[in-house]
């Protein structure tokens, strides 16, 4: 008791959680061994590797990882606009995905192979993420105790996805939400998304910031605070846009339970100066979508919803239920009254935990995706409960007990794992690349120069990831009118094709190269080498590419 006065103490002075050496030790070793947790499947997937079949670096995401090593791969040749490398439409490039290209000049520059790069980015900003989770839940706990178990089940926890798996419910409800929406829980940030863990890191700062500006009156933490936005602007501008909804719906809130005139000013003035950094670039980017035609469709082919509010309970159900006991014991403390600021920092967290099913069904295009945070709120509420109701036990219980929640709810993420190692060990395309269609990329790298390459959907989606090239089509969003392209390169591989229709194609998107391997030979039964309009310039093993003779 006297150690959490003696923090209240000092976070009223201060602002800043009081955290102890032998802690940060304690929290830098699981952050350590977590770290490693998702390093595994990596490493099992380059040990498989062969001569033969190379590991791509890659097990979950696929798709998108590949759109990353592509943007990667742009920064890499020195550029610093950005250009959509997955559709041949010509048109001017953005400061868009700086996060991208800086980690492609950072390989280039050290000579790191992108794959490479991408997880020594993953796993520096994924500790940092961890060491900010560590910080961000003992400024709401002080107790040591409640600190560790917050942690370990911001980091490693999941919903009841494994529990879908386990009674084969996946065809009839869907993929759980825990298996793929990485803004929903850590764990899956820490797996495969430098970039999300950085701008998470980010987001969580500018909150923390706020917060203690507005519990000491000082005025040099909403600094930091709009320099943590003008970072999340740059990765992911949305989040920015979280950060204003929920802490402005806090301080309406405070602003109506009462207070000062002086003080209530100082708390919408400090939350309005907070994001001023971050508003250019949030208005450029409304710019280059609304002026450039290209990345405008790109922009609305972009649809990331939210399925039904049922598969949230999935997720979040034994959380919400857990944080709604520890919200009403945290209410009903005489703790909550104490003058260092607790009202602020409750009333911060349950409004965050209230206001995310509206958040998430916003009319945004990407609204499940701002679900983003909202789980480190509802676990520092969901730990008080357990303790609360814990607290009785036996200490041996307890301790049984809370281990027991944590594996419970660790579930999803250890189904996932194993699952990715099956995955692996399978040695299969897109997870695997034969040595053969790797040749024939670093070959094109070799030969072209942002030229436009005609392959099937699957072959375009990694050609850029390998090659300075605009694949004709190769992922969803990133592909203009991409269902569309993926009929007309499967049209252009079947035989009774006209040439007609294939030369007015080639001509109308300006395609360069034809790519001919494996998949595009699945696809029908072209005879390119017969075609008078394309010209063989490479042939190993069981690729071809073909140039387009104009």
């Amino acid at each position: 008791m006297a150690q959490s006065d003696a923090q209240a103490k000092l976070r009223q002075a201060t602002g800043v959680a009081m955290i102890s050496t032998r802690e940060w030790r304690w929290v830098v070793g699981w952050a350590g061994a977590i770290s490693l947790l998702t390093c595994l499947p990596y490493l099992y997937g380059w040990w498989l590797s062969t001569p033969q079949m190379q590991f791509s670096g890659f097990f979950i995401g696929v798709e998108d990882a590949n759109s990353y090593l592509a943007k990667m791969r742009q920064g890499a040749e020195g550029g610093w606009l950005f250009h959509l490398p997955y559709t041949p439409e010509p048109h001017q490039g953005a400061y868009l995905f700086s996060f991208h290209l800086l980690l492609g000049k950072l390989a280039r520059l050290g000579s790191i192979p992108l794959p490479l790069m991408y997880h020594l980015a993953r796993l520096v900003f994924g500790l940092g993420l961890l060491l900010t989770l560590y910080y961000f839940i003992s400024y709401f706990t002080p107790q040591v105790a409640q600190r560790r178990f917050a942690f370990l089940l911001a980091a490693g926890g999941s919903g009841l996805g494994w529990l879908v798996i386990a009674l084969q419910l996946t065809p009839r409800l869907g993929l759980p939400l825990d298996l793929y929406v990485p803004e929903a829980f850590i764990f899956l940030v820490l797996l495969h998304l430098p970039h999300l863990a950085l701008a998470e890191t980010l987001l969580f700062w500018a909150v923390l910031w706020t917060l203690q500006s507005w519990q000491t009156n000082h005025w040099l933490p909403i600094l930091g605070a709009a320099c943590a936005l003008l970072g999340v602007a740059l990765i992911a501008a949305f989040y920015v846009g979280v950060f204003v909804i929920v802490l402005g719906l806090t301080a309406l809130v405070l602003t109506l339970r009462g207070g000062t005139m002086r003080g209530t000013v100082n708390l919408w003035l400090k939350l309005i100066c907070a994001p001023l950094l971050s508003l250019p670039v949030l208005l450029y980017d409304a710019y280059v979508f609304s002026t450039n035609p290209v990345l405008g469709i790109w922009s609305q082919q972009n649809l990331i919803l939210s399925p039904e509010p049922w598969h949230y309970l999935l997720a979040y159900g034994p959380l919400i239920l857990l944080a709604v006991y520890g919200g009403l014991h945290l209410g009903n403390s005489a703790v909550t009254s104490a003058p260092f600021g607790r009202k602020i920092e409750l009333t911060f967290l349950v409004v965050w935990c209230l206001v995310f099913p509206l958040l998430v069904y916003l009319p945004f295009n990407l609204q499940r995706r701002l679900v983003v945070g909202v789980q480190l709120p509802l676990t520092v509420l969901a730990t008080d409960g357990v303790f609360y109701l814990t607290n009785r036990l036996r200490s041996d219980r307890q301790r049984w007990l809370r281990a027991g929640l944590l594996a419970l709810f660790s579930l999803t993420n250890l189904a996932l794992l194993l699952g990715g190692l099956v995955s692996i060990s399978l040695r299969q395309p897109p997870i695997f690349h034969p040595a053969s269609q790797l040749e024939a990329m670093r070959w094109l790298d070799q030969a072209a120069n942002g030229e436009v390459v005609l392959a099937v959907y699957e072959t375009g989606n990694v050609l850029p990831a390998y090659a300075n090239v605009r694949a004709f089509v190769g992922h969803g969003p990133e592909t203009i009118h991409s269902d569309e392209k993926r009929a007309q390169a499967q049209q252009f591989f079947t035989a009774a094709t006209s040439d007609a229709w294939r030369k007015a194609l080639l001509a109308k998107f300006n395609v360069d190269y034809v790519y001919y391997g494996p998949r595009e030979k699945a696809a029908g039964d072209f005879a390119p080498a017969r075609a008078p309009y394309l010209e063989e310039v490479y042939n190993q093993g069981d690729v071809q590419i073909y140039a387009v003779k104009r």
